[in-house]
């Protein structure tokens, strides 16, 4: 998964960073022509699916310390309002002296089809 960095706005106390991850080119997902293409949100393959998407975006995006030690704490929570899948995971990772600094909340939200992420943040 390719995932990149497109900007960053603030919202209160909180820098909101905007990423954009992308599909590997060998699994270009479902073909949107001219009908939308929408998720299959009950399916546990997609829910899992766009966790690990979730997760790799965030643990690749946001800046953690070190990210290869970032892990998910507790069950995902997914939910599908206005449309739009959204992902909530508990996040922890290791800080500059090595250790576990608390789990936080993140979440995304994907496009209706599912293959894009329009938002990825820290929920505090």
């Amino acid at each position: 998964m390719e995932v990149q960095k497109i900007g960053q706005r603030k919202e209160g106390n909180d820098i909101i960073i905007l990423l954009d991850a992308k599909l590997p080119k060998k699994d270009p997902g479902p073909s949107v022509g001219s009908k939308q293409v929408t998720l299959d949100v009950e399916s546990e393959q997609a829910k899992e699916q766009l966790k690990n998407r979730c997760f790799e975006a965030l643990k690749n995006g946001l800046g953690f310390f070190d990210p290869e030690s970032v892990r998910i704490e507790g069950p995902a929570g997914h939910t599908f309002e206005g449309g739009k899948p959204e992902v909530l995971l508990n996040l922890n990772a290791k800080n500059r002296y090595g250790g576990y600094v608390g789990a936080k909340y993140y979440h995304c939200i994907f496009s209706i089809d599912g293959q894009r992420i329009l938002e990825a943040k820290a929920l505090y």
